[in-house]
């Protein structure tokens, strides 16, 4: 008896990794950028645009994509935490002069968010430039969508 519900305590713990998976992924948010920025090696123009996770399996993988449907990026990030939950969605950019990066995306009322990596040309950036020079920049989300 024991032995049979082992599987079925581990194909529960499965299900609910999965459900909470889900649960961050049905939210689309959309948000006026004022400026050109870089989303890992893609330059994308100043837009309204609609971020959301790319598939409901995986919040990790996140699509950015211009309203208009004429610039897009998928983007592979990694899961960041904070100790607040937010009560709006954001985005967070790092400036380097008048150069924009994509850092952070944050959706409403979630603990966790999703952090992009360093593109080899914010690297070579950070490393050229003074660490003051580094500026955060956060783009509050115009609305957020159900998928």
């Amino acid at each position: 008896m024991r032995i049979r519900s082992f599987p079925c305590l581990i194909m529960l713990a499965l299900l609910l990794a999965l459900m909470a998976a889900d649960a961050g992924a049905q939210t689309t948010l959309v948000v006026d950028i004022p400026f050109d920025f870089t989303v890992c090696r893609q330059q994308l123009p100043a837009g309204r645009y609609r971020v959301r996770p790319f598939t409901s399996a995986s919040a990790n993988a996140v699509l950015v994509r211009r309203e208009d449907n004429r610039a897009a990026e998928i983007v592979c990030t990694q899961t960041v935490l904070t100790p607040d939950r937010p009560d709006r969605g954001k985005l967070i950019f790092n400036r380097y002069g008048d150069q924009y990066f994509l850092s952070e995306m944050w959706f409403r009322g979630e603990i966790t968010g999703n952090q992009l990596l360093k593109s080899e040309t914010e690297e070579g950036l950070v490393k050229e430039l003074p660490r003051k020079k580094r500026e955060r920049v956060i783009v509050k989300i115009s609305e957020e969508q159900p998928n």
